[in-house]
């Protein structure tokens, strides 16, 4: 079958959103309608930005970014970022992202990244599902472990601590494993959380270390028992793409409102998509 997608491939990230709302995947990859981007998602992409930086400096240097150096880095990547004038952040929220990233970021690296040896940094990797549909991701980051042996490590900034099951069950690491063949995979989960709302109490499992109050390490193994069922899925997307038939999601679903979902106004809300003659 001959399928028709944006850009000719699908990602992880928008195979999650075809899942989590077709509609939502309408407006985004096939209308590719903006949305003013969140102070959560500028203080993500800064904090990527600082630690690619980091690793990069790491693999051509024989000294690090110390503590204080990664935090100025942190500081003028947030600036970097929101530099658009589409970006509009008060001066309380400017002040208060600052803050977070700085604190993210020496914990971070004072908690893992000092001991990391890094193999690359935002990694493109391609890859063809065996229904022929190709696929893209960008790897975090591909590091080495004492042993020798290779993983994958990505960075989750999140207001809330990934669980070991969401882990196991991602969508996006299990086709990262599937795409590179490398089954040792690891989240670096910041959280943003103030100091009076963190656990401070540490815990350890086989699979989840709370290295810190604010950063929690998680690992598994990805041993390609689910590459059945990404096969499947990844076909019965390009196939709905392909058909151009993107429903709306369920009036009471979790995503469908105005603070979490961007095109929520043109969707549902009083403009709706004739604003943008979508309808034609």
């Amino acid at each position: 079958m001959q399928y028709e997608l944006p850009n000719g491939y699908l990602s992880a990230s928008a195979l999650n959103c075809l899942l989590t709302c077709p509609r939502q995947y309408e407006f985004r990859y096939i209308y590719r309608l903006p949305t003013p981007p969140t102070v959560s998602m500028l203080t993500g992409t800064a904090l990527h930005r600082t630690f690619e930086e980091y690793y990069r400096t790491a693999m051509t240097s024989a000294q690090r970014y110390s503590v204080s150096q990664a935090k100025e880095l942190a500081v003028t990547a947030f600036e970097d970022v929101t530099t658009s004038e589409e970006c509009y952040l008060t001066a309380e929220e400017r002040s208060s992202a600052v803050s977070i990233v700085q604190d993210l970021t020496a914990t971070y690296i004072e908690a893992i990244a000092k001991d990391i040896v890094p193999l690359a940094m935002e990694e493109q990797c391609v890859s063809t599902a065996r229904c022929g549909v190709p696929l893209l991701a960008y790897i975090d980051l591909r590091r080495q472990y004492p042993d020798g042996t290779e993983g994958i490590a990505d960075y989750k900034i999140t207001a809330r601590k990934w669980t070991p099951d969401k882990l196991v069950n991602s969508l996006q690491f299990n086709l990262y494993s599937m795409m590179t063949g490398i089954g040792d995979i690891e989240i670096h989960n910041l959280v943003k959380a103030s100091p009076a709302k963190r656990t401070v109490t540490a815990k350890q499992t086989d699979d989840t270390i709370d290295i810190a109050p604010n950063l929690r390490l998680l690992r598994h193994y990805f041993d390609g028992s689910q590459a059945e069922h990404l096969e499947t899925l990844i076909e019965s997307a390009a196939r709905l793409i392909t058909s151009g038939i993107f429903m709306p999601c369920s009036l009471d679903a979790w995503c469908c409102n105005a603070t979490w979902c961007g095109y929520w106004n043109i969707c549902r809300g009083k403009a709706q998509a004739k604003t943008f003659d979508l309808a034609a």
